[in-house]
């Protein structure tokens, strides 16, 4: 017995010409490895699968004219934005090892003379999510979630918010207390390169 797989055809869209069209497939075919990469993350393994190599190896291969022949990769970022301490922003790469048996991710310019900074889950259940110079120690970190069971940092429960680590302005050198912050936004982008 022979299975016939139909596929959805998809018809150009009013003025569009054949390079615009070309071009839309190649960013489909592209979204469609990053994802199956992202599946493959979450279950556990941290590199593409052969699958996804194979897939995004076709999809760049397909994409026609003008392509340099080389394989780009689907990498996760997660971007931090809003937070009160300003060296905590900006985007953050997936490693491929792990930190306390969750994801690892690092600062992609942590700035001159600045130690690089990570988004791990912290040694101490009771901070979770934690972003801070150091993965593997018990220190506290610039910024924590606090207990969580979600294998992603940019997930939080309802009414749980980040806590960043803040000086206090008129008091004497060292003096720091945890403040809520609010504003803090962890978002998962997936970015070919």
């Amino acid at each position: 017995m022979v299975k016939h797989e139909m596929k959805a055809v998809e018809r150009p869209r009013l003025g569009e010409t054949s390079t615009e069209r070309a071009k839309r497939e190649s960013e489909k075919r592209m979204a469609e490895a990053c994802m199956l990469r992202l599946m493959t993350v979450e279950r556990g393994g941290a590199t593409p699968t052969a699958a996804a190599r194979a897939a995004a190896g076709a999809s760049s291969a397909r994409a026609g004219a003008g392509s340099s022949g080389s394989t780009k990769v689907c990498n996760t970022y997660v971007v931090v934005k809003y937070c009160s301490n300003t060296e905590l922003d900006g985007e953050y790469l997936l490693q491929p090892e792990k930190a306390n048996g969750k994801d690892l991710y690092r600062k992609v310019s942590p700035g001159p003379g600045a130690a690089p900074l990570h988004i791990y889950y912290h040694k101490n259940p009771k901070r979770g999510w934690s972003i801070g110079s150091d993965p593997e120690s018990l220190e506290d970190p610039g910024a924590y979630l606090g207990p969580s069971a979600a294998s992603d940092p940019c997930s939080k429960l309802y009414a749980q918010t980040w806590q960043v680590l803040t000086k206090m302005r008129f008091a004497s050198a060292g003096s720091t207390y945890w403040a809520p912050n609010y504003a803090l936004s962890l978002k998962r982008i997936q970015r070919a390169e």
